[in-house]
């Protein structure tokens, strides 16, 4: 069986363009096999393959073109499907290139899967008709209420008479067709528009513009000729919505273990789609347990990227406990656990491993003998083995730190502290005095993939997407750093410069990335991280976006955020900051108070100190050497790294992108160059507006009226104060509340008052933001008797602190606040109020 594939694509000069995609003559979607198409000229490109139909029954394919430089620019939205019949023995395309024009966000997955999804097909079927002509149509936006029609100027599209057109199928990736039988119509010019129709109160609107046109060719029988749009001239509008954000540790509901879990999010829904939200969003999900301690409540310091937390699996869902002692034992624990008003983390950790260890010894032979176990095995192994060996030489030598790990008992000649496949292969053998605990953190693993798919399942049959997080480093002790060493820079910590939530600016810890070296397998950790996070999420928030166009790293022997510099970089050799007029001896400064700082990849090359004009150094330059030294510093800062920043994250964001349907949201609060700005923007990332982080420059407190479509906008984030907390400082305004639950004066502190609160929601539901989501506490913040009467207690991190335990939870179940009907009620007026 033949397919020929056809596109118009306008290069520039070196640019080729390829597909890729799941056949083996296409490359099975490993980019750098692709099939290169062919110019014919015009603009025309195309391309042949052959393949068995009756072995690969679906065939997904997408374009992408590459530069003369290498660098790759996928379409957006889903690739597209086709289900091949056998029957079938030619199929010619006639795709349209999906750009990256503001249509491309409604491509993503929350679009596509939650708010517009409605009984979709899930691939375009060849041989419906012998002579079949099919017309294919990207329309995003199309609520289960409406339909698209597809109407022309022959009897076979209706006459240009709605009520004898063409109901278009649709598909899944937002995408509408029609099949046609073309046997007697060769050579036949038609002319066809599409309508939309609103199926409950039979309203239609017609495409604008001119009619599209087709001259019908010749299609062979059992042959399949498709013609596709990229787009329609309808105007299915910018739709917004809001949300909610809340780490899964805060949430807490009656049958919680002191914790949130997998399926309190299922509670969370309820609440959302009660009050009209649509979208839910996390912090990170991923295992941190690297202390088994209080430190591990950290949600960034992840030992794995892949492997989701234990603490937040549920319970009850492992099944029956048969030892009733037990059970009483371990419930009334969880009993006392939950009534704590912030999370008790070591405690809760060993409570539900106590729980987990005897519901695993009990039941792992019925676990491993279920299908989806055998699925979740052949799916995940490759990185799935490795992170459960991990976690038990983990416990064996009470340290994640693998460099100080030993021979283990029974495998001798095995320097574990090393990964190697030989290590895996014998802690998993049959005969491995360690296998049973290796396949208990798998046990556990399956069990949280099956609870985390449920919720995502129930989010969607409510209408609700879920947002994730994607941490910007890893631990230094986890995982992937003893797997995939080569891909980081241990001599490196990545941090963040000063900024509003730091004055000496912060060191996060994680090593840096290696990014020359994950170019060479075309990032496939990053994919596969990407791929996998896809399984339960909707929509991802890229941690510190910054990182991907550089990262702010501080030598390991250095403790300070002051004491870093951007990576990768242009630092300066000394002739040009003596170019600049200034003069710097480096051997005449002490690195303490010195302006610059050496490059540690290229010597005798330097950075401006970020913290230089507060240095004792600085003071005394002579008012010239200053006004030079400034006119450096900005440069350097601000312009310098533009186009190489810029071309250095389109490079990696494109592939990461292109990886999943996902919405990328980024984090882009800090020291943004003009070059973020444009590359979210060309590449359709979400950027994220926080009203006392605003990014004109003097302004104290942002304007949400001014805020772009492709943004989501917040009232405060898990780094900062809460809305109560700022706001209250702000107008000064006391509401009699506490601090804290520890507060031994009964002295009010400020607290914005529930209408200022309010005001300042409706403020950012009103703004152009496609997204409006508010941590939890500020929506709670509204109402005078649902709100905490502990205002600092709500706080989530404290980011100048790198000891904080992060152990805020809900201060009212999610039963209760679900049972809230006149504050939901208040909360969905809000919300339809502002056309979200």
């Amino acid at each position: 069986m033949t397919i020929q594939f056809s596109i118009h694509f306008n290069t520039k000069w070196g640019e080729t363009l390829f597909i890729t995609g799941s056949s083996s003559a296409l490359g099975g979607n490993e980019t750098a096999n692709a099939l290169p198409l062919t110019y014919q000229g015009g603009s025309l490109w195309q391309g042949e393959i052959k393949c068995n139909a009756a072995k690969e029954r679906v065939l997904s394919y997408r374009y992408f073109v590459k530069d003369a430089n290498g660098n790759i620019y996928y379409e957006a939205g889903k690739e597209r499907s086709i289900a091949i019949n056998t029957a079938t023995a030619l199929i010619q395309t006639n795709d349209q290139w999906m750009g990256n024009t503001p249509e491309a966000p409604f491509l993503s997955a929350p679009f596509s899967e939650v708010f517009f999804a409605k009984n979709t097909a899930l691939y375009t079927q060849t041989h419906r008709q012998y002579n079949e002509l099919i017309i294919r149509v990207t329309i995003p936006n199309i609520p289960s209420t409406s339909e698209i029609l597809l109407c022309g100027n022959t009897p076979a599209l209706g006459e240009w008479k709605i009520e004898n057109s063409i109901t278009m199928t649709r598909l899944d990736g937002l995408k509408w067709e029609a099949y046609l039988p073309a046997y007697t119509c060769a050579g036949q010019k038609w002319e066809y528009k599409f309508i939309r129709i609103n199926n409950l109160s039979g309203d239609y609107i017609w495409e604008e513009g001119d009619n599209r046109e087709i001259i019908v060719p010749e299609i062979g029988k059992h042959n399949t000729f498709i013609i596709e749009h990229a787009s329609a001239r309808l105007n299915t509008g910018t739709p917004r919505f809001a949300g909610c954000a809340v780490p899964v540790f805060s949430l807490r509901s009656k049958q919680s273990h002191g914790i949130g879990d997998f399926l309190d999010i299922q509670r969370l829904v309820d609440w959302a789609k009660a009050t009209r939200q649509s979208v839910i969003q996390l912090l990170p999900v991923n295992d941190t347990t690297a202390y088994m301690s209080w430190k591990d409540s950290y949600p960034y310091n992840c030992i794995s990227t892949l492997a989701l937390h234990p603490v937040y699996i549920n319970l009850e869902a492992l099944g029956e406990m048969k030892d009733s002692a037990l059970l009483k034992e371990l419930k009334h624990e969880g009993k006392i656990l939950n009534h704590k008003i912030f999370l008790d983390y070591e405690e809760v950790w060993n409570s539900k491993m106590r729980y987990c260890k005897a519901m695993y010894a009990q039941e792992k032979e019925n676990t491993f003998a279920e299908p989806g176990y055998y699925t979740f095995i052949k799916e995940n192994k490759e990185w799935l083995y490795p992170y459960a060996v991990f976690c038990v030489l983990r416990d064996e030598f009470k340290t994640a730190d693998f460099r100080q790990w030993k021979e283990p008992e029974g495998l001798t000649g095995i320097n574990c502290s090393v990964f190697s496949r030989e290590l895996i292969t014998k802690m998993t053998g049959k005969n491995s005095r360690y296998a049973n605990n290796v396949f208990f953190y798998i046990y556990l693993q399956y069990h949280l993939h099956k609870q985390m798919s449920q919720a995502k399942e129930y989010a969607h049959a409510n209408g609700v997407a879920l947002k994730g997080d994607i941490p910007i480093g890893i631990s230094r002790n986890s995982v992937e750093a003893w797997q995939y060493p080569h891909l980081f820079n241990f001599g490196q910590q990545a941090g963040a410069p000063p900024d509003a939530f730091s004055k000496n600016g912060q060191n996060w810890g994680f090593p840096t990335y290696n990014w020359e070296k994950m170019e060479e397998d075309n990032y496939a950790w990053w994919k596969l991280r990407l791929t996998n996070f896809a399984k339960y999420f909707d929509a991802y928030r890229i941690d510190h976006i910054l990182g991907f166009f550089r990262i702010w790293e501080i030598p390991i022997e250095f403790q300070d955020g002051l004491m870093g510099h951007f990576y990768p970089a242009l630092p300066l050799s000394i002739q040009e900051i003596a170019d600049w007029g200034i003069k710097f001896q480096p051997k005449k400064q002490t690195l303490s108070n010195s302006l610059f700082i050496e490059d540690p990849y290229q010597k005798e090359k330097y950075h401006p100190m970020i913290g230089a004009k507060e240095s004792a150094q600085y003071y005394k330059l002579s008012l010239p050497e200053k006004e030079a030294f400034d006119r450096l510093y900005n440069h350097y800062f601000y312009e310098r790294h533009n186009e190489f920043w810029y071309n250095n994250a389109m490079k990696k964001l494109q592939e990461l992108i292109a990886a999943t349907n996902m919405l990328t949201c980024g984090e882009d609060l800090g020291m943004l160059a003009e070059s973020v700005h444009r590359c979210m923007n060309n590449l359709k990332i979400l950027s994220l507006e926080l009203m006392i982080m605003p990014k004109q420059f003097g302004v104290e407190l942002g304007n949400p009226a001014t805020y772009p479509y492709l943004s989501v906008c917040t009232t405060s984030t898990h780094d900062s104060e809460t809305l109560r907390m700022w706001l209250g400082k702000k107008l000064g305004t006391t509401s009699g509340a506490l601090a804290t639950v520890n507060e031994t004066t009964t002295e009010p502190i400020t607290d914005a008052l529930p209408e200022d609160c309010v005001r300042i929601l409706k403020e950012n539901l009103a703004a152009p933001s496609m997204l409006a989501i508010f941590p939890l506490q500020d929506w709670l913040s509204i109402d005078p008797r649902i709100r905490s009467k502990y205002v600092d207690s709500e706080r989530i991190n404290d980011p100048s602190d790198p000891e904080h335990y992060w152990r805020y939870r809900m201060h009212i179940t999610l039963e209760e606040l679900i049972a809230a009907t006149a504050f939901n009620k208040k909360t969905a007026a809000l919300i339809t109020e502002s056309g979200r």
